[in-house]
């Protein structure tokens, strides 16, 4: 009764946050939407109920699922030369889950001209954040998590900063989980808009034999524009050390397949993304470590 009651629960999220929120109004820092993880890439962000750290930045209750210190590290090469560098750190307290992270993306050699002809010089454009993370159970299958970003960004000669809020929920009904997170509502710049979304998923554990699959869905919304997209995504295990990944998001007329594999050893846990780009975009490669310590 409670999983039927639960399913109803997220059909009705499901709908609402498919609704349109305005006129449609362009936003900034677009790249806070780029996947921070090679999960999360390969899964075509359809992760946001995934109770890993990979899951942690598209919902910040996941961190409640976590029960060791994880520590991790992340190159992920982006379209057209842009990389991002992700650093995190979070362990459990008697207090809750804290977590903080580190995030920074640059794109080097964009040139610049003041008069028509031969380029003047080159510069590179960055975007960095840093977060703060804490998440808590608040019920015996349900938990909350906030998250903090202090924004920077540097264009050529112009620099901004600001700041965005995190807040997200955490259901479980094993084998089922659902989420429901509300991403980057706050100011940057000049009363510049981010790209505020509220994105709502679930994800379902199958097992047979030393097999088990995970099937992901999760559908987001951006509020200050009609932008609506669909994530779907599959990950295979095999006795929790051999990973395969596959994942499709919608709305992108740029990409939306993506694949993915992963290595568990012990303590130490090697992901990899690759995401094929049209229009000679050049294709995504992202590398995530981590290390689970006891």
């Amino acid at each position: 009764m409670k999983t039927y009651q639960a399913l109803n629960v997220f059909i009705i999220i499901l709908a609402f946050s498919a609704k349109g929120y305005s006129q449609g109004t362009s936003t900034s820092m677009r790249e806070l939407l780029i996947p921070q993880t090679a999960q999360s890439a390969s899964l075509g962000i359809s992760n946001v109920a995934s109770p890993t750290f990979d899951g942690v930045f598209l919902n910040p209750a996941n961190a409640t699922r976590i029960s060791s210190m994880n520590i991790l590290l992340s190159i992920h090469e982006w379209m057209v030369g842009t990389t991002l560098y992700t650093i995190g750190v979070l362990t459990p307290t008697r207090f809750g889950t804290i977590a903080v992270v580190s995030w920074n993306l640059s794109t080097p050699n964009i040139e610049y001209r003041l008069r028509p002809g031969p380029s003047e010089g080159s510069f590179t454009y960055r975007t960095s954040f840093y977060s703060l993370i804490y998440a808590k159970s608040i019920l015996e299958n349900l938990s909350i998590g906030l998250s903090w970003k202090y924004i920077t960004n540097k264009i050529f000669v112009t620099e901004k900063d600001g700041y965005s809020f995190d807040i997200g929920f955490h259901y479980t009904i094993t084998p089922l989980i659902f989420s429901l997170s509300f991403l980057n509502a706050g100011e940057f710049g000049n009363s510049e808009k981010l790209p505020t979304s509220i994105i709502t998923g679930c994800s379902y554990d199958y097992y047979f034999s030393t097999i088990t699959t995970t099937l992901f869905c999760a559908l987001s919304s951006e509020l200050h524009n009609h932008y609506i997209r669909g994530h779907v995504g599959a990950e295979v295990n095999y006795i929790n050390t051999l990973f395969a990944r596959f994942g499709y998001v919608s709305g992108f007329d740029s990409h939306n397949l993506s694949f993915g594999v992963g290595l568990h050893i012990g303590f130490v846990k090697v992901d990899y993304s690759y995401i094929p780009f049209r229009y000679s975009f050049g294709n995504s490669h992202c590398v995530t470590l981590q290390f689970s310590l006891d």
